[in-house]
C-alpha cells in the first residue's frame, strides 16, 4: 500500500526560519545527500547540509543538529539502518516531529529497510517493544564481511544504547510515517523527481515573497581544501559591518586561494545567517561590455527575480539593479554578491556602483586594482602565521596528499618554513610544491636555517643587526646575494634585479650565474643558495661552468605574469645580451621567427637559450619566437620526453596569444590531447599519433612540415593508425567535451550524433571524431533533444529543450554561403518558443505528411500544463513555430505536474488523439482534437473534449497504447506505484462516440505485484487480438499476461494463474525487459536486466499441454552473469532472418559486455558468458549510461556508441579478431574516446 500521510502541523511565519530545507544525514550515501542538496539549492532554496557532519567531524553534540532541524520550514529525513543507529539523525528527527512549524518529509534510502518494509502489516502492527521486529532486523543489518560494519555494530550494542531506547526509536521510526508527508523511496523514484516534489511542496509551505531572492551558490571547495581561519574571519568581519562598507576585494595572485576563500565564506553560517549569498564568476572572458551586460541580466533574472528584456543593455540594467537592491533593503533583506575572479575595475564597478549598503559585494582578483578600488581591501599576497602554514601545507598536498594531509598544521617543520617564508604567497607556494615526502621536507628545513643564518650574519655585518629589514622574504634573498656578488658584477646584477622586480622573483638566476665559483668549502653558503633558488618562480638549470641550459617559469603562476603585468623592456639598463636573453627569453639579436625555428633544429641548438619550456617567451612578449618553438620538432620532442603535460600547457599557452599561426599549434595540442592517454600509458608514441593524427589533405603549410619532420624519426615499418580528422574551425580537444546533461544521445543519420552538452547542443561526427556543430543560445543545462522526420541525406530540423527561461529551441540547417548545410542560432534558423514558466520536461513531435513539419506537443512543471506548437508561415513563406493564441494552444486541467505525453495512432493528415498522465490524483488525461469554430482542429479541456481518467491510487508511471485497427481507439495500458496496471477499453458513451471510462466493464484492473510496478511491453500480437503483455516489478518479479474469453466471449487480462505467469529468478529489482524478434505467431525471447547484476533470457517452452509458456528453468532460461553491479540497459543489435542477435548490456561496473548466441551442444542456440561468446568493453572510468547502435550495412555489426558518467563518449568498431570473426575490442584501433568535459555524458 502506498503512504500518503499528512500532517496536522501548520506551516510557521517565514521570518522565525534562517534555512527552507534541512537535510537530515540518516544515510551512509553520502552522495544522496550531496546531490539532493546541489540540487535543491539549484531551485533557489536555502538548504542546510553540514558536510562535515556527514563524518561526525564537527558536529559534536546532536543537539546542534536539533537546532538547525527546528529553524527549518521542511526537515527531510533520510530513513535507513545508519540513521536508527546514529544519534545525530534520531535526535534531528524528534526535534522536526516535535516542532509544530516544521514540515516533515521521510526519504526510505536502505534497499533493505525500505519503506514497503516498514509499512508492511508485519513491522507496522509489531509490538512496540524489544520483540518488534526492527530490532531483530538491526542485530543483523551489519555483516562482518564488509568493511567499516564494525563500528556500527559497536554502536548498536553500546551499554548507553539501552533497550528502552531501542524502543524508543521504532517510535520516531513510525511517527514519520504517521506525521510524515508523502514518504519517498529511491527505489520508486528518481532523485531528480523526488527534487522536483520537494521544491513544489516547500514552494507551498515557505510563504512566497517577490522580494525573496533566490541564492546562487558558489561551487564546493574540493575535499582536499582546508579554511584560512585568520583570513576568513577578517574578511567575514569586514562583510558583517557592511552597513558602513559595502564592497570588500580580496586581491592576490593567480594560483594563491582566492576564489576558494570566497567560497568557504559564502557559506559560513555567521554570513547565511545575514545575507542571501548570490555567487556570479567573471573572468578574463567576460570583460567586453556585452558579456557584462550578459552576467548583470543572468544574476537578475535568476537571482533577483526581475523580468529582463532580452535586447537589454548595461545602461538600462544598472537602474534596475539599483531599484531591487533599494528595495529588498527595504523589505529587510541583505544581499551578498560574490564577483569571482573580476579582471577590470569595470567589470566590477558596474555592480558595485549600484549596491549600497546593507547589502555587501566581495571582489576576488588577481588585478590590486580592482580590488583595492573597494571601501576595504584584503591582500593575499601575505598571510598570518596560523594561515602560512595553512597555505603551505595545502601545496606540500599537491604533490604528495596522502604523506601532506598526515602533517599537523602545528608541526615545528611546517612552522619553521612558513616563518622563512614570512608568509609570502609565492614563496609558501614554490617552495611548498618543490617538496615531497619526509626527507624532502627535513632538507628544506635544514637549508632554510642555513639561508636565515647566512642572510642575518651578512646584514649583521653592514647594517647593526637590526632584524627590521627582514619582514619580506625576498629582502633575505637580496641581502644574501648582495653580500656574496663580487663588487665587480655587482652593477650586473643589481641591473637583473631592477628588471626582475617586475617579475616576482630574481633569486635563481643570480645564483646561476655565480653559484659555480663558490668554493667547494663553503658547503654551508652554497646549500643556503639552493634552497633560496626554491622559493622563486623560475626553475634554472646550469653546467658546471656555469652555463644556463634551462630557464623556465613555474606553472603556479604564468597567468599572473602574462596577465596582470606589463612587461617593458625600454626601461632596463643595459645589459649583456647573454643576460637579457636568459631572463627574458628573448632571441640572441637579430633573431627571427625564422632563424628561431632554424637554430633550434640546427646542431647548435644550445646556443639558444632554451632547452625546455617557452613559457617565459610569452611572458616577454616575444609571440612570433614562441609560435615558431612551439612549432619545431626537436623542441616537441625535448619537452615531451621531459613532461608531456608541460608540453600541452606550453601549446595551449600559445594558441591563446592568437596569433599568427597559433591555429597550427592548436592542431597539435589537439592531436596530443586526444593521444595523451595511449602515449603515457606507453601503447603509441608520440611521433605515431602526430602523424596519425595530423596526416589530412587540408593541412597548413606548417603542419604538413611539421608532420614531415615527425615523419623522419617514426621507427621503420611502425604501424600508423588513420586517426586524421579535418579540423575545421574547432579548439583543440575542447571539441569533443560532451556533457550529454540530457542523459540522452541520439542518432541524427549515418555517424552523426547529438545531444546535450552543457548549455549547447553539440553535433558530432562519431566516425571521425569531428564535433560538427556547437548549437549556442540555451543559458542552462540542455535536458533533450529530438530530431524530426527529414528526407534521406538532410540534416534533420533538431528540437531541444531546457531550464533556462523554460525555453525550447527549434534548429533548422541552413546554407552557410559556402553550399554547406549548418545549424545557427540566428533568427531566421532557430526559433526560440517561449511560455512555458517553469523547465520543460519533455517534447514529442506528431506524425506529419512528408516534408511538413509536424506538430510538437511539449509538457513542463509550469501550473502543470500542456503546449502544442503549430507550424504556420511566418509571413515570408517558411514554415515556423510560434508561441501566439492562434498557433500555440495551452492544454490546462492537470493540478500537478505531467509526467509523460503519448500520441495515439491516427489517419493521414488528422490529429492524434493525445494521453498525458500526471501524479495529480494519480490521474490520465486523454484529449481529443475538435473544431475550434474556425475550421482549425485544437485540442481543448472541455468535458467533450478531454476524458479524466482515475482510479489508481499512487502516482501513475507510464502508458502504452495497444495495436488497434486504423481509426480505432486503441486499448490503454497504465502502470503506477500503487502496485497494479489498468487496462482501459473504449466504449460507446452513449452518443455513439467511443470513450475512455473507469467503470468495471471498461476497465480492468491488474493486481498480483507486491511492490511498484516499473514498466510494461506488449508483446507482437495477430491483427486485432489483444496481445500478451509483460509488465515488471521493484517485486523481483516479471508477470506474463495472457488475454483469456471472460466467460462472456470477450478478452480480457485476468491475474489467474492459467492467464498469468509469475516469472521468478531475479534477487533485486527488475529494471527492464525488451522482447527480442521472433517469427508471426510465436512468443518471443525475453531479455531481462536486474539490480542483482544478472541478465536473464527467456525461452518459451511447451509446458506439457500443448501450451507455449515462460518459465525459470534452466532449460528455457539463461542466467548471463559476469557484470559486478547493477545493469543498467540492454539492447539488441539487428541480426539475419532467423537468427538471435547479438546483446549488448552496460553497468554501473563501467563496462560494456557483448553476448553471442552459440550453439550448446544441443544445436540449440545460446548465450552464455563465457571468453568466445562474450566480450567485455572496458575503458569507462565511471557508470556507463546508455549504449546506441549506428546504423549499419545488412549482416555487419554496426558502430556503438556509449557514454559515461566519466564524462566521454566511446565509439566502438567491430574488427576481425584473427579467427575470421567480427568482434569489439577496446584497443586504440577499434575503439575512439571522445572525452574532455566536466559533466557526465
Amino acid at each position: 500500500m502506498h503512504i500518503e500521510a499528512t500532517s496536522s502541523s501548520p506551516a510557521g511565519p517565514s521570518s522565525t526560519k534562517s534555512y527552507d530545507v534541512f537535510l537530515c544525514h540518516g544515510s551512509n550515501d553520502k552522495g544522496l545527500m550531496l546531490s539532493l542538496r546541489d540540487k535543491l539549492v539549484a531551485l533557489g532554496l536555502r538548504v542546510f547540509l553540514d558536510v562535515k557532519s556527514l563524518d561526525a567531524m564537527i558536529v559534536q553534540d546532536p543537539a546542534d543538529c536539533a537546532r538547525f532541524a527546528r529553524d527549518s520550514h521542511v526537515v527531510v529525513v533520510v530513513v535507513s539502518k545508519y540513521s536508527i543507529v546514529t544519534r545525530w539523525a534520531i535526535a534531528e528527527a524528534n526535534a522536526a516531529l516535535a516542532d509544530p512549524t516544521c514540515k516533515v518529509f521521510p526519504v526510505f534510502a536502505d534497499a533493505e529497510l525500505s519503506l514497503e518494509t516498514v509499512s508492511s502489516p508485519a513491522w507496522r502492527d509489531g509490538p512496540r517493544d524489544a520483540s518488534h521486529p526492527l530490532l531483530a532486523y538491526m542485530a543483523a543489518a551489519f555483516p562482518p564481511q564488509i568493511p567499516n560494519n564494525r563500528r556500527f555494530t559497536d554502536l548498536w550494542e553500546h551499554d548507553e544504547l539501552t533497550p528502552e531506547l531501542k524502543v524508543a526509536r521504532i517510535g520516531t521510526l513510525y511517527a514519520l510515517l504517521e506525521r510524515g508527508l508523502a514518504p519517498y523511496s529511491p527505489a520508486r523514484d528518481s532523485v531528480v523527481d523526488m527534487v522536483d516534489d520537494l521544491a513544489d511542496r516547500i514552494q507551498a509551505i515557505v510563504p512566497s515573497s517577490p522580494l525573496r531572492p533566490s541564492p546562487m551558490p558558489p561551487p564546493p571547495n574540493p575535499s582536499e581544501y582546508y579554511p584560512l581561519p585568520d583570513t576568513r574571519d577578517a574578511v567575514i568581519n569586514v562583510l558583517l559591518g557592511a552597513n558602513n562598507v559595502s564592497v570588500v576585494g580580496v586581491n592576490g595572485l593567480g594560483g594563491v586561494g582566492k576564489s576558494s576563500l570566497a567560497a568557504d565564506v559564502a557559506i559560513h553560517p555567521a554570513i547565511t545567517s545575514v545575507f542571501s549569498v548570490f555567487w556570479l564568476p567573471l573572468g578574463e572572458d567576460k570583460t567586453s561590455p556585452i558579456a557584462i551586460a550578459s552576467r548583470m541580466s543572468y544574476f537578475l533574472k535568476q537571482g533577483l527575480g526581475c523580468a529582463i528584456d532580452a535586447q537589454a543593455g548595461l545602461n538600462d540594467l544598472q537602474p534596475i539593479l539599483a531599484a531591487k537592491t533599494r528595495s529588498l533593503a527595504a523589505a529587510g533583506t541583505r544581499i551578498l554578491l560574490i564577483l569571482d575572479d573580476a579582471w577590470t575595475t569595470r567589470q566590477a564597478s558596474v555592480f558595485t556602483n549600484h549596491i549600497a549598503a546593507p547589502h555587501a559585494v566581495l571582489v576576488t582578483s588577481r588585478n590590486a586594482a580592482v580590488a583595492t578600488n573597494s571601501a576595504s581591501s584584503i591582500e593575499l599576497g601575505t598571510f598570518a602565521p596560523d594561515d602560512a602554514a595553512v597555505v603551505l601545507r595545502n601545496y606540500l598536498a599537491k604533490g604528495s596528499p596522502e604523506w601532506a594531509n598526515t602533517l599537523a598544521l602545528n608541526d615545528s617543520r611546517i612552522v619553521s618554513l612558513a616563518t622563512f617564508c614570512r608568509g609570502h604567497a609565492l614563496a609558501l607556494a614554490v617552495l611548498g610544491s618543490s617538496i615531497s615526502g619526509e626527507a624532502a621536507l627535513d632538507d628544506a628545513v635544514e637549508d632554510a636555517a642555513d639561508a636565515t643564518e647566512l642572510a642575518m650574519d651578512e646584514h649583521r655585518d653592514d647594517c647593526g643587526g637590526s632584524d627590521a629589514k627582514y619582514a619580506h622574504i625576498f629582502d633575505i634573498i637580496t641581502w644574501t646575494l648582495g653580500g656574496a656578488i663580487p663588487k665587480r658584477v655587482r652593477k650586473v646584477a643589481l641591473a637583473i634585479y631592477a628588471m626582475l622586480a617586475v617579475f616576482p622573483s630574481d633569486a635563481p638566476i643570480d645564483v646561476a650565474n655565480f653559484r659555480f665559483a663558490i668554493d667547494a668549502s663553503n658547503i654551508k653558503f652554497a646549500r643556503a643558495l639552493d634552497a633560496l633558488a626554491k622559493t622563486s618562480l623560475l626553475r634554472v638549470v646550469a653546467t658546471d661552468g656555469g652555463t644556463i641550459t634551462v630557464v623556465e617559469l613555474h606553472d603556479l603562476h604564468l597567468e599572473y605574469i602574462r596577465h596582470r603585468l606589463e612587461v617593458c623592456f625600454d626601461d632596463i639598463p643595459s645589459l649583456p645580451a647573454r643576460h637579457l636573453a636568459v631572463v627574458a627569453g628573448v632571441p640572441p639579436p637579430g633573431a627571427t621567427p625564422e632563424s628561431a625555428k632554424e637554430t633550434m633544429t640546427s646542431g647548435t641548438a644550445s646556443d639558444w637559450i632554451i632547452t625546455h619550456g617557452i613559457s617565459h617567451l610569452i611572458a616577454a612578449g616575444a609571440n612570433h619566437a614562441a609560435v615558431a618553438v612551439a612549432l619545431s620538432w626537436p623542441w616537441m620532442n625535448a619537452r615531451a620526453n621531459d613532461s608531456l603535460g608541460g608540453l600541452l600547457n606550453d601549446l595551449r599557452c600559445v594558441v591563446r596569444l592568437g596569433r599568427e599561426g597559433a591555429k597550427d599549434v592548436d592542431e597539435v595540442e589537439r592531436a596530443l590531447s586526444l593521444s595523451r592517454d595511449i602515449i603515457e600509458k606507453g601503447k603509441s608514441q608520440i611521433e605515431t599519433e602526430l602523424v596519425a593524427r595530423l596526416a589530412y589533405g587540408k593541412a597548413s603549410k606548417a603542419v604538413k612540415d611539421l608532420v614531415a619532420a615527425v615523419s623522419e624519426d617514426v621507427p621503420s615499418g611502425a604501424l600508423i593508425p588513420s586517426r586524421a580528422v579535418d579540423p575545421v574551425t574547432h579548439r583543440g580537444a575542447e571539441r569533443f567535451r560532451f556533457d550529454g546533461s540530457s542523459g540522452n544521445v541520439i542518432n541524427i543519420g549515418g555517424s552523426l550524433v547529438a545531444g546535450g552538452c552543457g548549455n549547447n547542443v553539440d553535433v558530432l561526427d562519431v566516425q571521425t571524431g569531428e564535433r560538427v556543430e556547437v548549437l549556442e543560445g540555451h543559458t542552462s543545462d540542455v535536458q533533450g533533444v529530438i530530431a524530426l522526420p527529414s528526407a534521406d541525406g538532410q540534416l534533420p530540423v533538431l528540437v531541444s529543450w531546457s531550464r533556462d527561461n523554460n525555453t525550447i529551441r527549434v534548429w533548422h540547417a541552413a546554407d552557410d554561403g559556402m553550399g554547406a548545410m549548418r545549424y545557427t542560432a540566428d533568427s531566421a534558423s532557430c526559433e526560440v518558443l517561449e511560455g512555458h514558466t517553469k523547465y520543460v520536461k519533455g517534447v514529442i513531435a506528431l506524425p506529419s505528411a512528408d516534408g511538413q513539419l509536424p506538430v510538437l506537443v511539449s509538457w513542463s512543471r509550469d501550473n502543470n500544463t500542456i503546449r502544442v506548437w503549430h507550424a504556420a508561415d511566418d509571413g515570408m513563406g517558411a514554415m515556423r513555430y510560434t508561441a501566439d493564441s492562434a498557433s500555440c494552444e495551452v492544454l490546462e486541467g492537470h493540478t500537478s505536474h505531467v509526467w509523460g505525453v503519448i500520441a495515439l495512432p491516427s489517419a493521414d493528415g488528422q490529429l492524434p488523439v493525445l494521453v498525458s498522465w500526471s501524479r495529480d490524483n494519480n490521474t490520465i488525461r486523454v484529449w481529443h482534437a475538435a473544431d475550434d469554430g474556425m475550421g482549425a482542429m485544437r485540442y481543448t479541456a472541455d468535458s467533450a473534449s478531454c476524458e479524466v481518467l482515475e482510479g489508481h491510487t499512487s502516482h501513475v508511471w507510464g502508458v502504452i497504447a495497444l495495436p488497434s485497427a486504423d481509426g480505432q481507439l486503441p486499448v490503454l495500458v497504465s502502470w503506477s506505484g500503487d502496485y497494479t496496471i489498468r487496462v482501459w477499453y473504449p466504449a460507446d458513451d452513449g452518443t455513439g462516440t467511443m470513450r475512455y471510462t473507469a467503470d468495471s466493464a471498461s476497465c480492468e484492473v491488474l493486481d498480483g505485484h507486491t511492490k511498484y510496478v516499473l514498466g510494461v511491453i506488449a508483446l507482437p500480437s495477430a491483427d486485432g487480438q489483444l496481445p500478451v503483455l509483460v509488465s515488471w516489478s521493484l517485486d523481483n518479479t516479471i508477470r506474463v499476461w495472457y488475454p483469456a474469453d471472460d466467460g462472456t466471449g470477450a478478452m480480457r487480462y485476468t491475474a489467474d494463474s492459467a492467464s498469468c505467469e509469475v516469472l521468478e529468478g531475479h534477487t533485486k529489482y527488475v529494471w527492464g525487459v525488451i522482447a527480442l524478434p521472433s517469427a508471426d505467431g510465436q512468443l518471443p525471447v525475453l531479455v531481462s536486466w536486474s539490480g542483482d547484476y544478472t541478465i536473464r533470457v527467456w525461452h518459451a517452452a511447451d509446458d506439457g499441454t500443448g501450451t507455449m509458456r515462460y518459465t525459470a528453468d534452466s532449460a528455457s532460461c539463461e542466467v548471463l552473469e559476469g557484470h559486478t553491479s547493477d545493469v543498467q540497459g540492454v539492447i539488441a543489435l539487428s541480426s539475419a532472418h532467423g537468427q538471435p542477435p547479438v546483446l549488448v548490456s552496460w553497468s554501473e561496473d563501467r563496462t560494456i559486455r557483448m553476448w553471442h548466441a552459440a550453439d550448446d551442444g544441443t544445436e540449440a542456440m545460446r548465450y552464455t558468458a563465457d571468453t568466445a561468446s562474450c566480450e567485455v568493453l572496458e575503458g569507462h572510468t565511471e557508470y556507463v549510461r546508455g549504449v546506441i547502435a549506428l546504423p549499419s550495412a545488412d549482416g555487419q555489426l554496426p558502430v556503438l556508441v556509449s557514454w559515461s558518467l566519466d564524462n566521454t563518449m566511446r565509439v566502438w568498431h567491430a574488427a576481425d579478431d584473427r579467427t575470421g570473426a567480427m568482434r569489439y575490442t577496446a584497443n586504440r584501433d577499434s575503439c575512439e574516446v571522445l572525452k574532455g568535459h566536466t559533466y557526465a555524458a
